[in-house]
């Protein structure tokens, strides 16, 4: 089974597959410690290796014992790619080292396939030692209407084909966002209602209410099972979501989970409402230096686990966040584009976005209508480096919503 702390550090392997070139970051190595009697030890560190192009090609997950220091192999993952110039993997292999042999043995192979920059098609493959050959796993179909996912169909091998096993349905509105998202389940190929999420924004398009529904067959309808609230501040950053269940004993609703989230200049601090408290900790986003995690127990804050960051090459450093100086970017959290507006005759000259680890993302920027589109960034927080033509730079925060 694997350890909580290589599951962190496979997480970050993740970070480095639009890193190119070598004018941009590239994560060499991510160092996963655990906090015991009073100091820091590693107990695993991911490994990166990359094509000429700059594109990931394998990372490797050592075990560190905490007593000795002594090393040995865990994982292996190598990635295909469709061509040199397609920044998407179009296979994965998952190895796992064999002490007995000394050597890799294969484990699972996902690939993906893509159209118009869009993944159409996951799928899952695991090796049969005893015949060694790969046999089917799971696969995962996605329907796009204008560049826009729509709809997914997950299907499971069985008996030599593909059977469906479930499937979601998203549902928009005119203005194209998200209104419910239905979830299906299949019975000898019939489609059975599993559940329905529905979502509400306010005026400024933040989503402030998810309502989770499950199907009761019994009942033969959907009945509300959970409700989620999102709370933002005038900015627009997200401070606060909150899940409420229902209490059959009170016959009451109840707040059973808060993610409380601490914006600040260079760091994110997030905080679980329950006992223990969880927090995530972040140091430096020029590149990502560290991330820490501690508990809160007793009233005692107390480091559990961390990870370390090791880089080739930085961009160039991003000045600190002074004085706002005016200068308005919205919608924030942002879908697939932002306005920006700038006060007086101030004129952009450069205008760069990064992520929270200092990598530079692809963006579409209309300097005439100072408008910023997004569509390739997940979701996530991102830093938006401003120049002015009279040489005054600044940063601002941003969030992708969907």
């Amino acid at each position: 089974m694997r350890t909580r702390e290589s599951l962190f550090s496979i997480f970050f392997i993740l970070l480095c597959f639009y890193a190119k070139g070598t004018n941009v970051i590239q994560l060499d190595s991510t160092v996963s410690e655990r906090y015991l009697q009073g100091t820091w030890g590693a107990s695993s560190v991911v490994y990166h290796t990359y094509t000429a192009n700059g594109w990931i090609s394998e990372s490797e997950v050592w075990y560190i014992n905490p007593g000795n220091g002594d090393r040995r192999p865990q994982y292996l993952y190598h990635y295909d790619y469709a061509s040199a110039n397609d920044s998407n993997w179009s296979m994965m292999t998952e190895s796992s080292w064999n002490q007995s042999s000394n050597q890799w043995q294969w484990m699972q192979q996902d690939k993906q396939t893509f159209a118009n920059g869009n993944l159409i098609v996951y799928e899952s493959s695991s090796f049969n030692k005893s015949d060694s050959t790969w046999k089917p796993v799971r696969k995962n179909e996605y329907t796009y209407s204008n560049n826009t996912l729509e709809s997914g169909l997950g299907k499971t091998w069985y008996n030599g084909s593909w059977e469906d096993n479930s499937g979601f349905l998203i549902n928009f509105d005119a203005n194209g966002h998200v209104i419910s998202k239905e979830y299906k389940n299949y019975s000898n190929g019939v489609p059975v209602n599993a559940a329905l999420d529905s979502f509400f924004r306010d005026a400024d398009g933040h989503d402030t209410l998810r309502l989770h529904y499950s199907w009761s067959s019994g009942l033969n309808r959907y009945n509300l099972y959970n409700v989620f609230k999102s709370s933002y501040n005038q900015r627009g950053d997200l401070i606060q979501q909150s899940q409420f269940d229902f209490d059959n004993v009170n016959q009451e609703w109840t707040e059973t989970k808060r993610n409380e989230f601490a914006v600040d200049i260079q760091k994110d601090l997030r905080a679980l409402a329950y006992d223990p408290k969880y927090y995530e900790d972040y140091d430096g986003f020029s590149p990502l230096k560290k991330k820490t995690y501690s508990l809160l127990m007793n009233g005692i804050m107390t480091p559990n686990i961390r990870l370390v960051f090791y880089y080739s090459a930085f961009p160039e450093s991003l000045p600190t966040i002074g004085e706002l100086s005016g200068v308005e970017m919205y919608p924030n959290p942002c879908k697939s584009l932002f306005n920006i507006s700038v006060p007086g005759n101030r004129e952009i000259l450069t205008l760069t976005v990064y992520s929270v680890e200092g990598r530079k993302m692809p963006i579409v920027w209309d300097r005439i209508k100072n408008k910023v589109e997004v569509p390739e960034l997940a979701r996530g927080i991102y830093f938006v480096r401003i120049e002015y033509q009279n040489g005054i730079r600044e940063v601002r925060k941003i969030q992708k919503m969907e």
